[in-house]
């Protein structure tokens, strides 16, 4: 932060002298800066933060939002790319150079004297605990991205309107451009600049030819990328796309990571996502992109499918850090996957199958590839926006995302590697909830064993499968009854139980 004080285009106008001392704009030999005494660290941290740390206009330019430092950049507001241990080392950074200049004044015997500031760790240290406090203030941990900050924002409309660009704030309700403003705390922005009459013929052909077997894929892409622009996650849907090498999907990828901006968006994996790391990396980020959906491990697969399961669902998640407290929320990521086969997800209810709209592409150009392609596609982001905004215009008349003609097999088969169970239930039983109806667990456990080896799959233990088929249809129960037909033993006793599926028929007709 010492290398560019500057936070916005406000402070251009005139700097403090604080901010000038930072900056290296002052001989530093002491006495330049007036501070309250190292005893005050409280009062300490609220001048720096109205004399360092702020605007003209008064507006904090810096605050302490869910654990982690933010600074305005003049466009959007950025975290601190230092973590962990090392989170504070921009602060102490600023603050040395700046209190090895100041004075402050100490009155002793009725005489007031200005003394050197002085600063050591434990000084810094207590202003910097006393500056996170003041700078928690700016922004409430419990405000997700975008909010106003504070006061009166000086902006129409809702927060969630706008979207940063280069040269401004994109207002979606008007199609507007207004100048940046540290008021509305948004976490990224967008990497060039809005032009309302820009084109893009080149991606339009090249979408043209990668769905001309589902055009209604093309209009689901253009939907979606409007959707991820706008910050929407209110449809609590992710994007996968399945095809053939060199069908287009890293193209698409790579535009979709250039339009939202590489720094704003998370590259991973299925097996990523199932670890700390792998999750903690997609804080704040609006946009994951999965180019690599092999198979992860048993464990992370089940860690990935239950965080993606969440994120979309718009419910909060913990997460853990590495150095740091635990970041709990409501992350705004959406999700794109491509993957040259369907990815295999581990959920027995099979309900994250519901979760994606899904378009299959046909189409390789292996050994016919255009190296220049990428290229030109890149050199018209702002007509590739202006095409999403379009897109976005057609979610907000439907309320919905169009259904690619492919879809419906690819979410069937979604279903089936995610959850044997229910594709074991649809294949092997009826589910009627009658009590009346009940099939010994042993039997429906030989079927369901035959049933996976003819499918190459694994099959659970008896008590497993009874889990799994529960959480497909909770009227499926096991109980442990009286065995039909059984009498109690000579002298009295309990009647032989067993323990049975009770409310469904076994289909006998399908086991071979």
């Amino acid at each position: 932060m010492s290398d560019n004080v500057s936070f916005s285009a406000e402070v251009f106008e005139l700097p403090t002298v604080e901010q000038r001392v930072i900056a290296g704009d002052v001989d530093t030999t002491g006495g330049e800066v007036e501070l309250p005494g190292p005893g005050k660290p409280y009062e300490v941290a609220k001048h720096v933060m109205s004399n360092l740390y702020s605007g003209p206009s008064g507006r904090a330019q810096l605050l302490y939002w869910r654990g982690n430092w933010w600074e305005y950049t003049g466009v959007c507001w950025e975290q601190f790319a230092e973590q962990g241990k090392d989170a504070d080392l921009p602060i102490q950074s600023d603050l040395y150079p700046l209190f090895a200049s100041a004075v402050y004044r100490k009155v002793s015997k009725d005489v007031d004297t200005l003394v050197p500031w002085d600063p050591t760790s434990a000084k810094v240290g207590d202003v910097i605990r006393s500056l996170k406090a003041r700078a928690n203030k700016v922004l409430d941990d419990k405000a997700s991205a975008p909010a106003y900050i504070g006061g009166t924002p000086g902006l129409p409309g809702d927060a969630g309107e706008y979207v940063a660009l280069r040269n401004g704030l994109f207002r979606l309700s008007t199609r507007e451009l207004v100048d940046h403003t540290p008021a509305l705390f948004t976490t990224y922005s967008l990497p060039f600049d809005y032009d309302p009459g820009a084109r893009c013929d080149e991606w339009l052909a090249f979408i043209y030819d990668t769905f001309a077997h589902d055009r209604k894929g093309a209009e689901l892409l253009q939907e979606f990328m409007g959707y991820v622009i706008a910050g929407r996650t209110d449809l609590h849907k992710a994007l996968l796309m399945v095809g053939p090498t060199r069908a287009g999907k890293g193209v698409i990828l790579r535009v979709m990571t250039e339009l939202v901006g590489q720094a704003n968006t998370g590259s991973t994996s299925l097996d990523g996502l199932g670890t700390d790391p792998g999750q903690a990396a997609l804080i704040g980020k609006p946009l994951a992109t999965v180019g690599d959906a092999r198979e992860p491990s048993r464990s992370n697969g089940r860690k990935a499918t239950e965080f993606i399961l969440n994120v979309v669902g718009g419910d909060s998640v913990s997460i853990q850090r590495k150095y740091q407290p635990n970041w709990t929320g409501k992350l705004p990521t959406r999700f794109v996957i491509a993957s040259n086969e369907l990815p295999r997800f581990v959920d027995a209810a099979g309900a994250v199958a519901n979760r994606f709209m899904a378009v299959r592409l046909v189409k390789s150009h292996l050994g016919k590839e255009d190296p220049g392609l990428e290229g030109r596609l890149l050199a018209e982001l702002p007509g590739i926006f202006n095409w999403a905004l379009q897109g976005l215009d057609r979610l907000n008349e439907t309320g919905r995302f169009t259904v690619p003609d492919t879809m419906a097999d690819m979410v069937d088969g979604l279903e089936g590697l995610a959850s044997p169970a229910k594709r074991f239930l649809q294949d092997m039983l009826e589910v009627t909830g009658n009590p009346n109806d009940i099939v010994p667990r042993s039997a429906v456990h030989r079927a369901w064993k035959t049933w996976h080896d003819d499918n190459g799959t694994r099959a659970a233990s008896a008590e497993q499968m009874v889990n799994q088929l529960s959480a497909v249809d909770s009227r499926v129960e096991c109980k442990q009854l009286p065995v039909p037909g059984a009498v109690p033993p000579p002298g009295g006793g309990r009647v032989k139980r067993d323990r049975y599926l009770v409310g469904v028929k076994l289909v006998t007709s399908n086991i071979f």
